[in-house]
């Protein structure tokens, strides 16, 4: 498999959420339900104003209610900050990881969080191109200060919430509104999470 994010919503995902969610992705691809997800082999992203255009790739799509697994202080960091309660999600994951998975993946999901008015859960810590976390293990207070400096001028607003991996290793997931990851596609250490 490859990237995947989610949009987190304030309310539970209504028949009008799942309605509308199809409609953009047919206008992707054929949408099929495979094992209770959706499917969806996308070619273009430009009828919802994306840059792709190319090779097949394959994303699912799949709605969840109540994110309850998240910790209570991640949950409440998202209410604080977004002025959203956690009461639902779509998460999305491409087939495949290469860059054009990375570039469908982010296109899409900006369309999807606009559309829901949700807020992306990048499932995971962006981090710098050049940092040494992406061969090496690391803990997140190592390489904060570059990811900071990294997203410092975006725009919107992301924030990186910390959980404890094991005794001896910490790390964040990024959670960021539509004008962030807007202005993350431009950028040229631009990529999802695997």
């Amino acid at each position: 498999m490859g990237p995947a994010a989610a949009m987190v919503l304030g309310r539970e995902p209504t028949d009008l959420d799942r309605e509308n969610t199809e409609n953009l992705l047919q206008s992707l691809g054929d949408v099929r339900t495979d094992s209770g997800s959706l499917a969806v082999s996308i070619r273009s992203t430009r009828t919802i104003a994306g840059t792709y255009e190319g090779e097949e790739r394959s994303f699912w799509f799949d709605w969840q209610i109540d994110d309850h697994e998240d910790p209570a202080g991640w949950r409440r960091q998202i209410e604080e900050t977004f002025r959203l309660r956690p009461k639902g999600r779509l998460s999305v994951t491409a087939g495949m990881n290469r860059p054009a998975d990375h570039r469908v993946l982010g296109e899409v999901v900006l369309q999807l969080a606009l559309l829901l008015e949700g807020v992306i859960d990048f499932d995971g810590a962006l981090l710098p191109l050049t940092s040494p976390a992406w061969t090496h293990r690391m803990s997140w207070p190592e390489v904060s200060s570059s990811v900071r400096e990294l997203l410092k001028d975006m725009p919107g607003c992301v924030i990186a919430l910390e959980y404890q991996v094991n005794d001896q290793r910490t790390w964040a997931c990024h959670v960021g509104d539509s004008h962030f990851l807007k202005g993350w596609l431009k950028h040229p250490d631009f990529h999802m999470i695997k």
